[in-house]
């Protein structure tokens, strides 16, 4: 598997492409500083330090005690198992989360269906009617009952 592949791999593990680049260069290349790092895998100089520290926070990568200060990949087996753990367990919380959310809303339509059930829609007709004949005899039928409501222009 290539370095790209790989790459795509880990953005699949949700790890952003400039993580990718640099655990997939540590785990290639070995222990390297930053800038070094910077330079092997094509992530700006600037970017290397955030992105090391998130790939820390995750267990792929581990400081050295080095001065200029180094970095290590962990081995990718153990470092993938906690990984995945990880987010097997975030998964489950997120399932977990959305099945509550799915009874409040459950709770909620039957309110609305309940709410729903007190209002009849009412329907307003519009009606164009042209001619002296037909206006006098159209407001004639308003007048006496068989329309509710009527404005004549």
């Amino acid at each position: 598997m290539d370095f790209l592949q790989t790459a795509k791999v880990l953005r699949f593990l949700r790890l952003s492409e400039y993580e990718a680049r640099v655990y997939v260069s540590l785990v290639t290349e070995g222990a390297s500083e930053a800038r070094k790092l910077s330079v092997e895998c094509g992530v700006p100089r600037t970017k290397v330090y955030t992105m090391l520290k998130k790939l820390m926070k995750r267990g792929l990568v581990f400081e050295l005690p080095d001065e200029p200060r180094k970095f290590a990949p962990e081995s990718p087996a153990k470092a993938f198992e906690t990984y995945l753990l990880h987010l097997k367990n975030e998964t489950h919380t997120r399932v977990a989360s959305l099945m509550e959310s799915r009874q409040a809303l459950s709770l909620r339509e039957e309110a609305y269906k309940k709410a729903r059930s007190n209002v009849t829609p009412q329907r307003e007709e519009v009606w164009i009617v042209r001619g002296r004949s037909r206006v006098a005899r159209n407001s004639s039928n308003r007048k006496s009952g068989k329309g509710s409501r009527s404005t004549l222009c």
